[in-house]
């Protein structure tokens, strides 16, 4: 794998920081299958499309020295998996062997570590922290019909001094002026459409506008991890309705909503897949960790499997 670096700068609410952009190889053979993979038990086993990256010889689920939870979101064959790690290195490697390696924005600080509930270490995220990957198709809805996205997540605060619209934080996702795909959203207390910390996702049209989306709204507090789960649907995919968007917390089914709540067609875009902010214009504030991707569905059972192996 080869990468290209270019450093540049933006400004953003006041503050200036550096872009790092990286341009990597993507591995040979990062498509689709129906072959079926290794699962951690037969309740866990995956069903429907399946990645055909592979995992290098120190992250595949057999490996010494892996995370038990890393090699069970391993077996499920994410075609992303970010540690969002701490530390000082510009690049983010992609666990699931695929390419879809990151870079950190800015890419000369620091970033602090918090803990997950498993022990391990991931990035603090600042307010102006950003991890960013190219756009590539297998990254969009259409390109299977079928996607799941899930991050662990922690805020810092309540209140986010960086945000946008009614008051509200995009923290992962696909998104610019005229490429929006689908984000993650957290919002504010004393946002103006009374949403105190719901925690949402939505699909888009590209142009934009409103989303198709749906959404837990609970106590949150800033000591504890969160698992949040979307699952977007062209078809008829396990328990999943055609055509919707689901959220699930720490594996458990939250709200399904169909994407004609705004006549949302999901296209595949060119903005990057970014956690921590989306398109720059809010940044989150806390812990994030262990990004995937599935080019398929995961099943309420397996991400409950998930949570449950991260809270041993």
């Amino acid at each position: 794998m080869a990468a290209t670096l270019v450093f540049v700068t933006k400004q953003q609410g006041g503050v200036r920081f550096g872009l790092v952009l990286v341009t990597a190889l993507v591995l040979a053979g990062c498509g689709t299958t129906t072959q079926a993979a290794p699962s951690p038990s037969a309740s866990a086993s995956a069903t429907g499309v399946r990645s055909q990256c592979g995992a290098s010889s120190q992250t595949r689920p057999g490996a010494a020295g892996i995370s038990t939870y890393d090699r069970f979101t391993l077996a499920l064959q994410p075609i992303l998996f970010l540690d969002v790690t701490p530390g000082s290195s510009p690049l983010e490697k992609d666990l699931s062997g695929c390419g879809h390696w990151g870079s950190w924005n800015p890419g000369t600080v620091t970033r602090a570590a918090t803990t997950l509930p498993n022990g391990e270490k991931s990035a603090l995220f600042d307010g102006r922290l950003a991890l960013q990957t190219d756009s590539t198709r297998s990254l969009s809805i259409p390109t299977t019909g079928e996607l799941t996205v899930e991050a662990w997540m922690r805020p810092s605060t309540l209140t986010f001094a960086y945000t946008e619209g009614s008051g509200y934080v995009e923290w992962l996702g696909k998104g610019a002026r005229h490429q929006f795909e689908y984000v993650f959203r957290i919002y504010s207390q004393g946002n103006s459409e009374h949403r105190a910390n719901r925690i949402s996702a939505y699909a888009f049209n590209l142009r934009g506008g409103k989303g198709s989306g749906s959404y837990f709204q609970d106590p949150v507090d800033t000591h504890s991890w969160i698992l949040v789960t979307a699952v977007f649907t062209l078809k008829k995919a396990g328990p999943y309705p055609a055509n919707t968007v689901t959220i699930l917390r720490d594996g458990v089914v939250r709200k399904t909503t169909p994407l004609s709540q705004y006549h949302v067609v999901p296209k595949a875009g060119s903005a990057p897949f970014e956690v921590g902010t989306v398109n720059g214009k809010s940044f989150f504030e806390g812990g994030i960790g262990k990004v995937a991707v599935f080019n398929r569905v995961l099943t309420p059972a397996q991400v409950e499997q998930q949570f449950n192996v991260m809270m041993q």
